[in-house]
């Protein structure tokens, strides 16, 4: 399995390394190999007591969203929201056409 790590370079010259999508997995190192190393032990220590799930959500369409998306979210009260639905689901629709080379 793959993940995405990214190291940092702080002003103090040491390095901080974070594992993309894992908000808990970050660690710290005078080298970046060291901080590589340090991030990588904690994640096995981490997925070695717990999982990683996909789950599929049904779709969402305007006339019915998901229940877990009604009233929540930093747009809940933008009026401009549903407009800006409308535009990404008529982009969806003109990639979904365009053919790929």
């Amino acid at each position: 399995m793959q993940y995405q790590i990214f190291v940092q370079n702080s002003a103090d010259r040491r390095f901080t390394a974070s594992v993309i999508g894992m908000s808990g997995c970050v660690a710290e190192g005078a080298t970046k190999e060291e901080a590589m190393a340090s991030v990588e032990r904690l994640l096995e220590e981490q997925l070695a007591h717990g999982e990683i799930v996909t789950r599929d959500l049904p779709n969402i369409s305007k006339e019915q969203p998901h229940a877990a998306l009604l009233g929540h979210g930093m747009f809940k009260d933008d009026p401009t929201f549903d407009d800006f639905l409308e535009h990404m689901a008529e982009f969806r629709q003109q990639v979904d056409g365009q053919e790929t080379v």
